[in-house]
Order: C-alpha cells, then structure tokens, then sequence
C-alpha cells in the first residue's frame, strides 16, 4: 500500500462578474455567489498523476481544501465536477470554462470548519483517470449560486504551504478485479467447480468463498493451461467449517483458473473470484 500526496498543478477561479477576465494561481479559490445574482464564482484545479504508477487499484482518493474564507453562516453545499474539457489557468475565463460532467463529491461546509482542512472523496473519479475511462482534464468546484454565500479556499500562491489544496490517492500496486458471485448449489454431499476465470497476464487470483446449510467444505484452486485439463494448485484442501468462511490465493503461472469445492453435506457455496494484474 502506498500514499501520495499531490499539490494542484494548475488552479484559477472564473467570476461571472468579470466574464473575460483571468484570475490564475489565486491565494484563494473562491466558489459561490458573492453580492447578489451575476456574481458568481467558480474554482477549477488540475493535479499531475504521472507520480502514481500505470496499474494500481486506488483505495481512497480525497480532495483536501483549506477553508480561509466564509462570508455567510450556516451550512453550504459544495459540488465537485470533473472537467469535460481541458483548461490552461492563465486562460480559463467564466466565458469558456469548461463543460461539466455529473458531480463527484459534495461536502456541505460548516462555520466550524473556517481555518480548517475539509475532505470530500472523489475516489471514483482519480480511478477512472488512472485506468484511461476519461481523461485528467481536472475538476470544477461550486459553492451556492442561488443565494449569497462565497466561500474562499486557499491557493497554492499562498505562500504558507501547509494550507494548500492537495489530493491524497491511497493505492496498491497491480489492477485488482472483482468478478461476479456464483453459487454453487449442493443437495448432498459431492464435488462441484466453478466457471473458469482466463489469467492471461494477471499475476495473481483469489477466491473468496462462504458456506451456508448444514454441511463443511473443501476447497482447492484448479489451473489449466487450455481450459479443459485441470490440475489442483500445489498445497492441500483448506476445510471451511460449517457457516464458516475463507478466501485462496495463488500467483502460480497459468492461462486459467477455477475452485474445486467438495462439499460435505446439504450447503450451499458463494464464490467470488479476484484477480490482479502488475
């Protein structure tokens, strides 16, 4: 497991006041509205993810903002929105920022919180940024715009580095899929395996598996290099225990995998595999 964190690499706001105007690398990171309606603010950042490795599975992605501003008590709602088009912070203007997709994270910021991080979690998003789903365009931040309440976060032109806004991307080495449960159904005691999982370069698979009934099991991963002749994985039958539970892990070389279950009674067997590609 691995922790980064990362500064923005490009910050600007965009004010509906000054549509043409550039605001880039700003002290503070104004959202919401300020004196009345035409006078909205909207902040946008960027972060380099080229310091996390290609194939990770991301744990926790979160997006740290120090609260330096608050004009209005009482709770009010951030948006964060990631990007449909990129944008140069010493471009952007409120006239061609960028189109926004759906919302990634809120956080409704509270008067306790000025002069304090706060921390919405975009972890769906910093995956699908890592894995190519979209691209790393950045995101947009919105506060309220229906009703007077700015909010200032700080920007990295701040010269106190400790309250910069930063991005914390908790991840593990290798790309971790998780493919769908499958039962497997046993009337009396028998031996049953479940649907072959093709390895290709993944390093590693496991097998999570829960027995429910009256019975205890057995089990076993099965490899093959063709999918039609099976062999067991080196080692020996793991017993799982009446209700019990138990998950089988293997980095042996091989094009396919599957679990061998023996069951010793009237049971039923929930298998979910996994696997991880370096």
């Amino acid at each position: 497991m691995s922790i980064v964190n990362l500064h923005t690499s490009e910050t600007a706001y965009v004010a509906e006041y000054y549509p043409d105007q550039n605001f880039p690398n700003p002290i503070r990171l104004f959202v919401g509205r300020f004196d009345g309606a035409g006078d909205i603010y909207r902040s946008l950042l960027k972060f380099d993810l080229s310091k996390i490795p290609q194939k990770v599975t991301v744990k926790s992605a979160t997006l740290r903002l120090y609260v330096g501003r608050k004009d209005i008590p009482g709770p009010q709602l951030l948006n964060v929105y990631p990007n449909l088009n990129d944008f140069d912070e010493n471009e952007v203007t409120w006239n061609n920022q960028p189109n926004l997709g759906a919302s990634v994270g809120t956080h409704s910021v509270l008067d306790a919180e000025l002069n304090t991080y706060i921390s919405v979690d975009i972890t769906g998003l910093v995956t699908a940024w890592l894995n190519g789903t979209i691209p790393n365009t950045g995101i947009t931040l919105e506060g309220v715009e229906a009703s007077d309440a700015l909010i200032g976060f700080q920007g990295v032109d701040d010269n106190d580095y400790t309250v910069w806004p930063y991005l914390v991307v908790d991840y593990v080495a290798g790309v971790t899929t998780i493919y769908p449960a499958e039962t497997l159904n046993f009337l009396i005691a028998g031996t049953q395996t479940t649907s072959s999982i093709e390895l290709g370069p993944k390093t590693e698979v496991s097998f999570s598996i829960e027995i429910s009934g009256v019975g205890a099991a057995n089990a076993i991963i099965q490899l093959s290099n063709d999918g039609v002749n099976w062999v067991n994985e080196s080692g020996t039958l793991v017993a799982i225990a009446v209700n019990g539970e138990a998950v089988l892990t293997t980095d042996a070389v091989a094009q396919f995998a599957r679990l061998r279950v023996d069951g010793l009674g009237a049971l039923t067997a929930t298998v979910v595999p996994s696997t991880r590609e370096l």
